[in-house]
């Protein structure tokens, strides 16, 4: 927030482009482009007086206003605007797009002026173009205008409910109030909950293993582990392979061995 003397520093500033204007006469004409022309806007009267200072700390929007006092408070559009404040150096613009700026700006103005309760009375007007409704021509308010909004919010025709800026965060959902599960105490300290579960995965394939092994060895002999199958394909714990059968392949120590010899 700035102090009430830097208040009416940029009033008065905007007031001396206002003057500068009135005595270049129509040397700025240069500035109004061939659509403008088509819709006849005028010269109208406005009242900067009314300057709020959220509206006076932003360096861009007060060159939006000296661009408008320049080209005498005609209705202009972003375009145009951000082409007289580059012509004349009232502030800079970033980006590869200075009419965007100056847009964004301008709706960044009209949301201010929502957030506050009650809402305050916007220093600028708009107007719609004739072919183009969605495009629109901003100018500076003048005091009826200005009183005319005060009077429709104390008339309840303007909802005065604040609106929450895009900046603020979002309300975070309750979380659900259920209890936690209660922890074994039969673990051990420092052992995890994956560790916990491995074990118990391990206990219930050794309990399924010796179940087997029982069955098996009720059925026709203890629980045999199975051979490990070679290379050739018979069994590596079988000895007499080639001793018994002639026609039985001979076993291998690695698969390249078994190439070689082949």
């Amino acid at each position: 927030m700035i102090s009430q003397a830097e208040l009416e520093a940029v009033v008065h500033d905007i007031k001396k482009v206002a003057r500068a204007a009135d005595q270049s006469g129509g040397q700025d004409s240069d500035d109004h482009d061939d659509e403008q022309s088509e819709n006849g806007f005028l010269p109208r009267t406005y009242d900067i007086e009314r300057l709020h200072a959220d509206d006076a700390r932003d360096k861009v929007f007060v060159a939006i206003l000296k661009a408008l006092a320049a080209r005498h408070n005609r209705p202009s559009s972003p375009k145009e605007l951000a082409t007289c404040i580059m012509k004349h150096e009232f502030t800079l613009l970033g980006g590869a797009t200075p009419y965007a700026t100056v847009s964004s700006r301008i709706s960044q103005h009209f949301k201010r002026i929502f957030e506050h309760s009650p809402p305050r009375p916007p220093i600028l007007g708009r107007v719609a173009h004739e072919k183009h409704t969605r495009k629109y021509f901003y100018y500076v308010s003048s005091a009826h205008e200005q009183e005319e909004f005060q009077r429709k919010v104390r008339a309840g025709m303007i909802p005065t409910q604040p609106v929450a800026s895009s900046g603020a965060r979002r309300a975070k959902k309750p979380r659900c109030m259920v209890p936690a599960i209660a922890v074994e105490t039969d673990q051990p300290a420092g052992r995890t909950r994956r560790a916990a579960s491995a074990d118990t995965t391990n206990a219930g394939i050794r309990t399924a293993g010796g179940a087997g092994g029982a069955r098996g060895g009720q059925l026709g002999g203890a629980h045999e582990r199975p051979r490990r199958t070679s290379y050739d394909g018979g069994s590596a714990g079988s000895g007499s392979d080639s001793d018994g059968n002639p026609y039985a392949r001979k076993r291998f120590r690695s698969v390249r061995s078994a190439v070689a010899h082949a």
